[in-house]
């Protein structure tokens, strides 16, 4: 018999890419530590050498959240919507304040926000105030819904 697993993962990222400006710059130039990162040349991924070397340098600035509750119903305050929430909004508390310095950066910005849930939910809604806080950073926003890694029956 399988146990019935239920929890979400969420993580709200700041990815910024540059053939120019190394991490570091842009570490220092923002103020902020990276999370991850990545040097122009860099094997992509060791365990997997036929993806290639990385073609920009690439940092990364990473808010993550999760609940797990075993055979439990999720409420409201701690759903995969809520948790996508609050983790977008500690980051736009990272990024925010140098948002005019991200822009002068001239690097290729992007947020990504991806989540795994079990159950997966069917939609998710962001407040309106957080989507305006995310177009006024006028960077690209991605949201992806990622699979659960499999758990062994038991």
């Amino acid at each position: 018999m399988t146990q019935l697993d239920t929890g979400a993962f969420v993580s709200a990222a700041l990815h910024l890419r540059s053939r120019d400006l190394t991490p570091a710059v842009i570490s220092e130039r923002l103020g902020l530590n990276p999370t991850s990162t990545r040097l122009k040349g860099e094997i992509v991924a060791a365990e997997r050498p036929h993806l290639g070397r990385n073609p920009d340098n690439y940092f990364m600035l990473e808010v993550q959240r999760s609940v797990h509750r075993p055979n439990a119903v999720f409420t409201n305050d701690d759903s995969a919507t809520e948790l996508l929430r609050v983790a977008i909004e500690e980051l736009l508390g990272k990024i925010e304040p140098v948002a005019d310095k991200l822009h002068e950066l001239q690097a290729s910005a992007s947020l990504m926000c991806a989540y795994r849930a079990l159950p997966a939910p069917q939609w998710f809604v962001l407040p309106n105030i957080l989507l305006r806080r995310l177009a006024a950073l006028n960077i690209s926003v991605t949201v992806l819904w990622t699979s659960p890694d499999p758990k062994p029956e038991t």
